[in-house]
């Protein structure tokens, strides 16, 4: 609307150094501009969102200082290093290295996980090069830049690739699981060796958490860091329209939520193998589940031991495609816990698995693009018996399972592929969470402003506020969406909502519950909202193009826009497709269209 004085998102979400841009919209200069909400999210690197392509987007970093700067913080044994020469980029940012017996190039680093160690590459008079982690099982690899193949692989590499980038280029890479103490390069030749002499070409090396190496991300005094940063704005694309993502504090206790054949991992009458095809990230980190051949596996599984707490919430989830077999088989538990069996080619829960242990079992499918889904059970675990496990298991096409049947025999070869596991306390599902060797936590996203009536968002004594949800489907008991706080940081007027029995319902309500309530009212997830006050007797509420009826207060006594100076987007799983501020009072009509689905 024209009138409003503050806009945020609508298609046009912004973020810049850790803030939320908002733009002023009622400017009679007919510029926009921007208004800066704090947000913070604290020293997290586990946080994820859907990026504008649909792809699953993480944190990334090139923990390598000075990645292609070898004369630098790189370590030289038998060899010396020219720079200026031409690279696989088009640049002049090549290095040459010309050994003089064992020739090594090595940074000291402090890692551990799962990692990948990559560098571009080139030959010169000679026409190899090895890559060694130092370690504890000193993971190596040699790699032919003539031929473009792999040579002898050692030390407990996950995976290796040699990638032709053109002109010569090659890109190598080793994957592994240790703590790493250097990152190393050496020339080499064709045949598994080390020459005396001779010389090979280098540049970008990259060192990073994860299965695969991603685009190279160049280093100086610091590392390179891309992607979902700290303290930063998640706008996210989930179903394809952006929107704010904001999220509660979960953790991931998978400790490898991607290296399926890690030993966090078990297999009964199953086998894993990793980065056998692309996975939500767009990269090709997913791995195959494989039913042993001529195995009947009614108790089989790939599945992941941890210790429950009687009485408490789990949320468990995986991201699951089809392979040669279409159904799936997702539990919490045991084979036969609570959990679900579902459809991978249609997309389709088939039907929901209980067991007497637990309770309030809800299992779900979505969508994520490309075939693969999210397969989610949630539940409460009544049990105190540690130790549980979550199994997942494709079944056949031939045999569609029925509630607590899992029995179906494989060929060794068929399968379906599973990427991203998650296991956290609540009722309800997060965010992929990434984990590489140890549990990981997502800090809570946290969106403030402050000075409201200074900066012109809200008159004197009137205002309204107008929130576009686009998601709210959260299970827990109470879940602040939005509020206005004193100086004191005290809760002066909150929207929320909660769940009654199989309702979600909202309420407005101010500090204390007594002074000032509203009828609670049903609205379905993505409601739209605005709330409404005029500065004398007048406070109201309207959803999805109706008012709603409210039972006592007004805003003048029970609520003083003087004292509200701070607002606040709360932390708890939802989506905001757009909000609004006004510096007036709409009308009962004005607020009805505004509101109307």
């Amino acid at each position: 609307m024209s009138k409003a004085s503050l806009e945020l998102g609508g298609g046009n979400w912004a973020a810049k150094d850790g803030k939320l841009l908002g733009y002023a919209v009622g400017d009679t200069s007919g510029k926009y501009l921007p208004r800066e909400f704090d947000f913070t999210r604290g020293a997290d690197i586990a946080a994820t969102r859907v990026n504008k392509d649909g792809l699953i987007e993480k944190y990334r970093e090139n923990l390598l200082l000075q990645s292609n700067n070898f004369g630098t913080t790189w370590a030289i044994s038998n060899a010396s290093l020219t720079s200026g020469h031409a690279g696989y980029d088009g640049s002049s940012d090549a290095w040459q290295c010309e050994a003089s017996g064992l020739a090594t190039v090595l940074q000291s680093v402090s890692t551990s996980g799962v990692q990948t160690f990559s560098v571009y590459a080139k030959a010169g008079t000679e026409n190899g090069i090895f890559l060694r982690a130092d370690g504890v099982n000193n993971p190596r690899c040699f790699f032919n830049l003539d031929s473009g193949t792999l040579g002898s692989i050692l030390g407990g590499v996950i995976d290796a690739n040699i990638e032709d980038v053109g002109n010569g280029w090659h890109r190598c890479s080793i994957t592994y699981s240790d703590t790493t103490n250097d990152a190393r390069i050496y020339v080499a030749n064709n045949s598994n060796g080390f020459p005396s002499s001779g010389n090979i070409y280098i540049q970008d090396a990259q060192l990073e958490q994860g299965l695969v190496a991603t685009d190279y991300l160049e280093s100086g005094a610091t590392t390179g860091k891309a992607g979902v940063l700290e303290d930063l704005p998640r706008i996210d694309y989930t179903g394809g329209s952006a929107s704010l993502l904001l999220e509660p504090e979960r953790a991931n206790d998978v400790e490898n939520s991607e290296y399926h054949s890690g030993s966090t991992y078990a297999n009964n009458n199953v086998s894993t193998t990793d980065n056998q095809a692309i996975s939500p990230e767009g990269v090709q980190n997913a791995a195959k589940i494989v039913l042993d051949s001529g195995t009947n596996t009614s108790n089989g599984g790939h599945y992941f031991q941890f210790g429950s707490t009687a009485g408490t919430d789990y949320t468990i989830s995986v991201f699951a495609k089809a392979g040669e077999y279409r159904y799936f088989t997702f539990t919490y538990g045991s084979y036969s816990a609570g959990g679900g069996h579902f459809d991978l080619q249609e997309g389709t829960l088939l039907g929901t698995i209980t067991n007497a242990n637990y309770s309030n079992v809800v299992a779900s499918i979505e969508d994520y693009g490309n075939g693969w889904y999210r397969l989610v059970v949630s539940l409460t675990d009544n049990s105190s018996v540690s130790g549980r496990f979550l199994s997942m298991k494709p079944s056949p096409d031939a045999s569609v399972p029925s509630n607590n049947n899992y029995s179906s025999t494989g060929d060794g070869t068929s399968g379906a592929y599973i990427y991203g596991f998650q296991l956290e306390e609540g009722s309800y599902p997060t965010s992929y969470i990434p984990t590489y060797g140890v549990s990981a936590t997502r800090n809570g996203d946290d969106i403030t402003y402050n000075g409201m009536q200074s900066k012109g968002i809200f008159g004197a004594n009137a205002g309204t506020i107008f929130l576009d949800i686009k998601r709210a489907a959260s299970y827990d008991n109470t879940e602040i969406v939005w509020n206005f706080r004193d100086s004191s940081d005290n809760d002066m007027l909150m929207l929320y909502y909660e769940r009654e029995g199989e309702c979600d319902v909202f309420r407005l309500r101010n500090q204390l519950d007594t002074e000032f309530t509203t009828d609670s009212f049903t609205l379905s997830f993505s409601p739209k909202i605005a709330i409404v006050w005029d500065g004398t007797s007048r406070l109201e509420i309207f959803g999805n193009g109706s008012k709603i009826t409210k039972t006592g207060g007004n805003f003048s006594s029970d609520v003083s826009i003087d004292d509200m100076v701070r607002q606040r987007l709360d932390r708890n799983t939802t989506e905001f497709s757009q909000i609004l501020f006004f510096p007036t009072a709409l009308t009962d009509s004005e607020c009805i269209a505004l509101t109307t689905l």
